[in-house]
Parts: C-alpha cells; structure tokens; sequence
C-alpha cells in the first residue's frame, strides 16, 4: 500500500505560474493575428465600396494632371533661370549701386564726391 502525502505548497505555486504563463503566452501567439484580421474585415464591412469613375471623367482628371504637371516644370524652369540670372556678376558696363557710407559723428551728411 502506497501512502500519498500532500504535495509542498512551496513546489506547487511555481508550477501553477509557469503552466499559466506559456498557455498565456500560446494563446497571445495563436489568437493575435486571427482577432487582427477579424477586426480588420469588420473595420472594412462599414466603409461604402469606393466610387467607379466612369472613363470619360478618368481621361478628364488626366488631362487635368498633366496640364498642372507641364505646368509645375514651365515654374521650374522659370524659376531655374531666375536663380542663375541672379547669381551671376553683373557686367562691368551695367550700373551698380554704391556701397553705402557710415553717417558721420557730428550728424552732418558725408561730402559728395
């Protein structure tokens, strides 16, 4: 005959909390994803279907765009040749504007030269 003593408390807790973190942390692994995808096909099932363009109204919007889009590169190159304009030196014939004189202690004006 085989007498069974209760197991040690001091042995049992520890294994209750190990068997309980990896059936958590099984379930976390194999129910996450499946819960994703059904809130995400219930979040998409809400949203009406996107509109169909009819083909007339799509050849329009392309027009459309590229219109605005040679438009967008006459800017750039506008713009380009502003820049360059303004970065180069002037020609030595062309006026330009004379540096500026401190004013003078006394208040007076500067003599002219």
């Amino acid at each position: 005959m085989i007498i069974q003593v209760p197991p040690d408390p001091g042995i049992i807790a520890p294994m209750v909390v190990a068997i309980v973190g990896f059936v958590t942390t099984g379930a976390v692994l194999i129910f996450r994803p499946l819960t994703k995808r059904l809130g995400d096909r219930l979040a998409n099932s809400n949203q009406p279907p996107p509109p169909v363009l009819d083909p007339a109204e799509l050849v329009s919007l392309r027009q459309a765009l590229e219109e605005t889009s040679a438009r967008l590169e006459r800017i750039e190159q506008r713009l380009d040749f502003t820049e360059k304009l303004l970065s180069t030196p002037r020609e030595r014939g062309a006026p330009q504007i004379p540096p500026s004189t401190p004013p003078t202690p006394s208040g007076a004006l500067p003599p002219r030269r």
